[in-house]
């Protein structure tokens, strides 16, 4: 076996949602950019189709790709279940989490980045991420003061409705929770229908989103089934 040794600008370690991103970002001007992954490419139609999954594991009992594009690490026994154990999904493949679930699209808490920067962590509170979140998608209901409209990743409304969706909202809303159109808009707090990373009825994971329509760059690498087992560092320095 031959080792050739390479050399590039940035290494990434793992294509998930936010390596897929981070690829995107750092090799736009140029910088030479090696991605790795240690499952495989993103090919499968139960990836693409989100019916493709649910129907996937009603017929085999399992959560699609269990050791092939997932981890689907083992959690500790709960004792407060009978000694259950849990299966943690972690994505295996280009995209990794936003690959395989369930494309819910939803922000963090406003409140919670607003603590954060209280506790120190300069350029975190919601005023200064805002723009980063709204750079970042396409909402289907077009562009405001809190949603974007020209970023690359989809957020869309749920193509599915179900009556039991509509009793639950309206459970909610007789017990006092205010109806909220928009979990990402001007406030989280509510019910109401959730919003997904899709478009045109089709999963739109980080892989596809931000990766896809930069592969063809010539500073941009990509390797899949790449496990990297250690990272070495010189000089005092360590992995950024």
């Amino acid at each position: 076996m031959t080792l050739v040794e390479e050399s590039f600008d940035y290494v990434i370690v793992g294509a998930g949602s936010a390596g897929c991103v981070l690829a995107d970002r750092l090799s736009v001007d140029g910088a030479s950019v090696l991605l790795l992954e240690a499952g495989g490419r993103d090919r499968s139609p139960f990836i693409h189709i989100p019916a493709g999954e649910a129907m996937l594991f009603s017929a085999l009992g399992k959560w699609f790709g269990a050791g092939d594009v997932n981890w689907a690490y083992p959690a500790e026994p709960d004792p407060s279940r009978n000694g259950l154990r849990d299966i943690w999904s972690a994505g295996k493949i280009l995209g990794g989490g936003s690959s395989i679930n369930g494309m819910m699209w939803v922000r963090g808490n406003p409140g919670d980045f607003d603590a954060w920067a209280r506790m120190g962590c300069r350029g975190w509170s919601y005023a200064e991420v805002l723009p980063y979140f709204k750079s970042a998608e396409t909402n289907e209901g077009g562009a405001s003061e809190t949603r974007g409209g020209m970023g690359p990743q989809p957020a869309s409304a749920l193509r599915l409705k179900h009556k039991l969706t509509d009793r639950f909202i309206q459970a909610a809303m007789a017990l006092g929770h205010p109806y909220n159109p928009d979990q990402n808009g001007v406030a989280q707090e509510g019910v109401g229908p959730c919003q997904a990373s899709q478009k045109a009825g089709l999963r739109y994971s980080s892989a596809r989103s931000f990766l896809k329509p930069v592969l063809k760059r010539p500073n941009l690498f990509v390797r899949t089934k790449a496990r990297v087992l250690r990272i070495e560092t010189e000089g005092g320095g360590r992995p950024g």
